[in-house]
């Protein structure tokens, strides 16, 4: 259950990439700024508070997320492209070895939500941090907590009890 509702700030790309690879576009940044800082240390010593914390901060990351996402989607078709046809082009863009197969009007239309994407990311990461930061929780400690969560069966299933202590 939990896997569902913790967005990883480490992973995001990967996560979201299953889903929509063009959200990179709009987390790669605040993802790669996170880190760029040093690893967390792995504790293990969170309080119910921080994690409690942790957990709705979590909650309204994914809806923004998830607002993203939709954005991002819309974003895409309304330069006449699919979601499909856009994440097709990346990969052609990003592997060197991978011919683009992409005409003059598929890469005007895929520049053009690339932009639109890319032109939205800091508001999202904005709206990342103060979600986060409203509950109470900073952006260093919400990373050790997801970090644990990932590196600590302990933490992992502390949180899974809370979650199903929450249903």
């Amino acid at each position: 259950m939990i896997n569902s509702r913790v967005i990883n700030f480490k992973s995001i790309g990967a996560l979201i990439l299953t889903t929509f690879m063009v959200v990179v576009f709009s987390t790669l940044s605040f993802s790669q700024q996170l880190q760029q800082q040093a690893t967390p240390e792995l504790r293990e010593d969170f309080t119910k508070t921080e994690l409690e914390s942790f957990l709705k901060a979590n909650k309204k990351v994914m809806t923004i997320q998830a607002e993203s996402q939709k954005k991002m989607a819309k974003a895409i078709q309304e330069e006449g492209l699919s979601v499909d046809r856009f994440n097709q082009i990346i990969a052609a863009r990003q592997n060197p070895k991978k011919e683009n197969d992409a005409s003059a009007k598929e890469m005007a239309s895929f520049n053009n939500a690339a932009q639109e994407i890319m032109s939205k990311r800091k508001e999202t990461e904005t709206k990342i941090v103060k979600s986060i930061q409203q509950e109470g929780i900073d952006i260093e400690t919400y990373q050790e907590i997801m970090y644990a969560y990932q590196k600590s069966p302990k933490v992992k299933e502390e949180i899974s009890k809370m979650i199903d202590n929450q249903e």
